[in-house]
């Protein structure tokens, strides 16, 4: 079956499964602008949780990436087919306003570009759902809540030894029922793309 994340909620509602998780396909924007001349050396990757951003190169470090990691920014859920793909003015401003706290250097009079996207929340506790479902053949990974590209390893190993009933030597050994379907929600004093 094809991945549908944002869509997860329309699948599991067909098949009887919606009513246990709160997962919510939820818009994450996205800030860049060209590296200016005045940022020299290296920029490592940086989550500050004092100014609200998270920062990084990329474009082989020609340009400077900025998001989000407030939670108030994680709240906009919205229909994975009328997804608003800009970046909100007001958001730029901000993020580079934060962002231009921690790089004391940077002036950004460089055009602004910016783009959202979607990643589904798990409301109950910002972890995945992950295994076999009691519909024979379904199995989910849904609800990473932003943590699917560091998570992605250990969740394909789950569901591929769910599905063969075998494990290497390279697989996870986290307890399949950690991340189950049927499992209670984790309790967590925060619950943010930082949890």
């Amino acid at each position: 079956m094809p991945p549908t994340d944002p869509w997860c909620n329309a699948l599991l509602r067909d098949v009887g499964l919606d009513e246990r998780w709160p997962l919510e396909p939820t818009r994450i924007q996205i800030v860049h602008i060209d590296r200016p001349a005045s940022i020299v050396g290296d920029i490592l990757i940086c989550a500050d949780p004092i100014s609200g951003v998270y920062f990084r190169s990329q474009n082989r470090g020609q340009q400077i990436l900025v998001g989000s990691v407030l939670a108030e920014d994680e709240r906009e859920t919205v229909d994975p087919d009328h997804l608003p793909a800009y970046v909100d003015d007001d958001f730029a401003r901000l993020k580079l306003h934060a962002l231009q706290h921690r790089l004391p250097g940077l002036s950004y009079a460089a055009a602004v570009h910016g783009y959202s996207g979607l990643y589904t929340i798990n409301r109950s506790d910002v972890h995945p759902v992950v295994g076999p479902t009691p519909v024979g053949g379904l199995y989910v990974a849904k609800g990473c809540s932003g943590h699917g590209f560091k998570l992605a390893p250990s969740i394909g190993s789950l569901i591929a030894q769910a599905i063969t009933g075998e494990s290497g030597s390279f697989d996870t050994d986290v307890d399949p029922a950690f991340l189950a379907l049927d499992r209670q929600p984790i309790l967590l004093s925060t619950k943010t793309a930082l949890a």
